[in-house]
């Protein structure tokens, strides 16, 4: 049967030698000799395993451990400096351990206290120990340093190296004649104790499992307050607690761990106090303050802090005093822990399910324990999630968060009622406040989506990480560091998506990153993309996303959801060559009105000028309030991490849309670029021939280059002077060049209204139709028409027909009008191209799209 003596890897072997025969009990046995000393280990074969050990004065502690496979059955820790002692072992025996402890030299002594190393637990520190005792000598200006400076392992007392790297002092009591008043029993009497691998309570090992409920102690009181207790039990349990206890400065310094089994049991000890044996007579008279305080108002919870205050006997503690008063009350009184601090003394008469249900009878010691039963109850129900809700749901489901009882206590006591007007805005008020408190009561486990919420829109919104912290703060949104972590778990665990049949296009663009936020430089340059869909419900995100415990790095995060590069090795602008042009009038259309009877309308209401006449942008909104249409939702793509204007870059972009709109069911790609990728794009395409990629140069681009054929078309008409009576110069020429989009527009827009009116001011002179102008447009204020009404009604088709009829006239007077009434043609186009790309009326764009181009070409004709 074969036999393993493992040692540490600290221990020198110094010999070897097989065994020596001594009778049938020693055959197959095996001497070692270690520098701690000699081991004997012999084996007989009926299981009988006899050990035999000879240790050196250094040696403080040998544990030794059998093992029947996987499973101790045998431990016995040892100070004795010879021994020999037999025990019995099952089979199968598959190994023996011997694990040595304190493997310093018999002469040593500590490096900081300067006494024998045999006077307590030793340490051996490296050269990251050193340094830290080096520096706290320094601090202290003792001068061990010189000693250790130059050396790479230091010998010393781990108590004296916890306290010296603390606070740069160190126990004196491992001197040879040091009395020592703290200690029960001298330290080599005493036996060494796993403070970290067994509970310092009852002594036996930490196993962790299921049923098994083990803490770590973290408050420094923990010790004084277990030594007390330990003291006035003065049991067998309370006298080895104080034994264990007493011969250590701090538990969290040597990692004291404790069944929690084991805390609770030994802090109820003052509860269950055998008193049968003490005078009765005696204490009653004692405590009768006491009584007389509890039966005056049994309305009111006491506490045994006050209570005990009332007692001139120092032998009766708080836990002493409560086992009093449950001998005198029996079970009229109630005493409970709150918490883990004072012990709460009541009545149960007057307990909280025993009160009457009119609020106006209650007492005041009735409506404490009205409410001190009622947040205990809440506090023990809040549970911690460790997942993020889908990111659509995020305010949708707030209730389902909320403990049910603090649900209810909510609802009645932030009451709404079902009349009020502002219902659904006080519900949200109430959701924000019940938020807060739930936050408030548990900061890092209850995970709040609405503060989270408000914290990624204000981030969006400011990008300020100080605005952000400081109303987290104040409890209005979480902080920096967990929106920052809901958007690295969201790349790490992505959300999961069902896709059913939706229609699908994809928009990609150069991305710029600031990298120095300082000067802007060496800014750092991809390709973006999102995915648009349409309808957006026909994507919806199903699951939850798994919270990361920490903060990835940068380099697991950029390792996530990578998109394939795709290199492209053909040559540029060999596609281009290949493109046809085709005529546009052969282009099957939709046959629509130039001047449509809205913008005429639009007009004439500013030329007769009612009331609340809205701008040209609110006046279409309200003519196609009730036009149908159907909401897109956006997708962001992952970063292609090349140079955006490289043809590999833009190929991948069209593999990677091709790739997911196949994914949605969908045959034909569909991409939209702006001005200088939209030319490579056609160039990739046309040379390879992808005849199911479809590519479209961004309206926002085609209004911008036909902005600035406008300009160079009504250069020198006098345009810039009128613009300079409203814009400033300098900016005039970005607006006549379509550079400075928003402010062109909106010029043009003015340009337009204010010509608009001097025809119609022309037309009224004929026509003498201002009060027929004048009704509809008071009918018009109470039940404004809708776009599709205004090709129909009668009064707005003769009015459309005036206005155009004008316009033709004009342009057949001279070059000048004529001009003009280009450029009111040119800005119609303007007007109507809007309309068909936010309408997604397809039947208007081709149209609107041609008399662009139109226009573009002639700006560029010499």
């Amino acid at each position: 049967m074969p036999i393993a003596c493992l040692l540490p890897k600290q221990v020198n072997l110094l010999a070897s030698s097989g065994g020596h025969s001594t009778g049938s009990r020693e055959r197959n046995s095996r001497r070692v000799s270690v520098n701690i000393g000699v081991i004997v280990i012999d084996l007989i074969t009926n299981g009988q395993c006899w050990i035999e050990l000879d240790l050196f004065p250094g040696t403080q502690a040998v544990n030794v451990y059998a093992f029947e496979q996987l499973r101790i059955f045998l431990s016995t820790p040892f100070n004795i400096k010879m021994c020999r002692f037999c025990f019995s072992v099952k089979p199968p025996f598959h190994s023996f351990f011997i694990i040595c402890r304190n493997k310093m030299q018999q002469n040593s002594n500590c490096a900081i206290c300067s006494y024998p190393l045999a006077r307590g637990n030793c340490r051996i520190v490296g050269k990251r120990g050193i340094s830290t005792l080096i520096t706290q000598s320094k601090r202290v200006e003792d001068k061990k340093w010189l000693d250790w400076e130059k050396k790479e392992k230091l010998d010393c007392h781990e108590k004296c190296r916890l306290s010296y790297s603390v606070s740069g002092t160190y126990t004196q009591h491992f001197a040879l004649n040091a009395p020592n008043n703290n200690v029960v029993a001298a330290r080599d009497e005493v036996p060494d104790f796993h403070y970290a691998d067994n509970c310092f309570i009852c002594g036996l090992s930490i196993i962790k499992d299921a049923k098994t409920k083990i803490c770590t102690d973290t408050q420094k009181e923990t010790r004084d307050n277990l030594i007390a207790m330990g003291k006035e039990r003065n049991d067998s349990l309370g006298i080895s607690v104080v034994e264990r206890l007493e011969n250590i400065s701090c538990l969290i310094r040597v990692q004291g761990r404790y069944h929690r089994t084991c805390m609770s049991h030994f802090n109820a000890y003052g509860l269950k106090t055998n008193i049968d044996d003490l005078n009765w007579s005696r204490i009653d008279s004692l405590l009768e303050p006491v009584w007389q305080v509890l039966e005056e108002d049994k309305n009111v919870i006491h506490y045994l802090s006050k209570l005990v205050e009332l007692v001139d006997d120092d032998s009766i503690d708080r836990r002493t005093l409560a086992g009093h008063i449950k001998k005198r009350y029996g079970e009229e009184v109630e005493c409970s822990i709150m918490g883990g601090k004072d012990i709460r003394v009541c009545f149960k008469s007057h307990h909280v399910f025993n009160v009457s249900a009119d609020p106006s009878t209650f007492t005041e010691g009735q409506i404490q324990v009205i409410l001190l039963q009622a947040s205990n109850i809440m506090h023990r129900e809040i549970r911690s999630k460790q997942f993020y809700e889908p990111s659509n749901q995020f305010v949708s489901h707030l209730s389902s968060d909320y403990p049910p009882h603090f649900s209810f206590f909510i609802e009645h006591f932030l009451l709404i009622a079902d009349e009020e007007e502002d219902k659904k805005a006080k519900s949200v008020k109430r959701d924000m406040i019940s938020q807060c408190i739930l936050s408030f009561i548990q900061p890092r486990t209850f995970l709040s989506t609405l503060h989270l919420s408000i914290g990624t829109l204000i981030l969006r919104k400011t990008g300020s990480k100080y605005i952000i912290n400081l109303l987290h703060a104040l409890g209005v949104c979480t902080s920096y560091y967990n929106i920052e972590l809901y958007e690295a778990s969201t790349i790490v665990n992505p959300p999961r998506f069902i896709i059913e049949k939706p229609f699908v296009q994809f928009v990609f663009d150069n991305t710029d990153h600031n990298v120095r936020t300082l000067d802007g430089r060496e800014t750092f340059h991809c390709l973006g993309g999102i995915q648009v869909y349409t309808p957006e419900h026909e994507i919806t995100q199903c699951g939850s996303v798994e919270k990361l415990t920490e903060m990835p790095s940068a380099n697991i995060l950029a390792k996530q959801e990578q998109i394939p590069i795709f290199p492209y090795v053909e040559p540029p602008k060999e596609g281009l060559k290949l493109i046809e042009f085709i005529d546009t009038n052969l282009l099957t259309m939709v046959d629509m009105p130039l001047f449509p009877p809205t913008y005429s309308t639009y007009l004439w209401a500013k030329y007769v000028d009612p009331e609340n006449v809205p701008a040209w942008r609110g006046f279409m909104e309200l003519f196609s309030e009730n036009e149908s249409f159907q909401r897109s939702g956006v997708q962001c793509q992952q970063f292609i991490n090349e140079v955006p204007s490289s043809l590999t870059t833009i190929y991948t972009s069209i593999m990677h849309a091709k790739s997911e709109t196949r994914k949605c069911g969908q045959k034909t790609t569909i991409l939209t670029y702006d001005l200088p990728l939209y030319m490579k794009c056609r160039d990739i395409i046309a040379k390879l021939m992808l005849p199911d990629v479809f590519v479209r140069l961004g309206g926002f681009h085609m209004l911008m280059s036909f902005l600035g054929a406008i300009g160079i078309i009504m250069g020198g008409s006098g345009l810039e002077s009128i613009w300079e009576l409203a814009y400033a110069s300098e900016s005039i020429k970005k607006m006549m060049d379509g550079h400075n989009y928003s402010r062109a527009v909106r010029a043009h827009i003015l340009k337009f209204k204010a010509l608009g009116i001097v025809i119609c001011v022309s037309i009224e002179e004929k026509g003498e139709i201002k009060g027929v102008i004048a009704s509809l447009m008071r009918v018009w204020q109470k039940n404004p028409l809708k776009l599709g009404d205004s090709d129909s009604d009668k009064d707005l088709k003769k009015m459309s027909d005036l206005f155009y009829t004008k316009l033709k006239q004009l342009k057949n007077n001279d070059p000048t009008a004529k001009l003009w009434v280009q450029y009111i043609e040119a800005v119609l186009f303007v007007l109507r191209f809007i309309e068909a790309e936010r309408l997604g009326n397809w039947d208007l764009h081709p149209i609107t799209l041609v008399k662009l181009l139109q226009h573009i070409r002639d700006s560029v004709l010499p």
